[in-house]
């Protein structure tokens, strides 16, 4: 994890954002957690991410998609890292 900020229990009320990233390559995935436009549910977030090895600086790319369901998001995000596939998003 290079950064975090605000806490996944207190989403969607208090935004949240993690990046992770690969420190030999510098490839990232941004997860983040907001109000859908109800104001009433959690959307989860997945993009993938390029972070400069020397600058620091995070280009953010494709989006790998956005989950209602946490499961389906960390499936995602599972899929999102390299691993086994994951159902497509809801």
């Amino acid at each position: 994890m290079v950064e975090e900020t605000g806490s996944p229990d207190r989403a969607p009320y208090v935004p949240y954002q993690r990046i992770e990233a690969e420190v030999a390559t510098g490839r990232a995935i941004i997860v983040s957690i907001e109000p859908d436009e109800t104001l009433s549910r959690a959307v989860h977030r997945l993009d993938r991410g390029q972070i400069d090895l020397v600058t620091g600086g995070l280009r953010i790319g494709e989006v790998v998609g956005s989950y209602l369901d946490p499961d389906a998001a960390a499936s995602g995000l599972q899929q999102a890292r390299g691993g086994p596939a994951a159902a497509p998003p809801a």
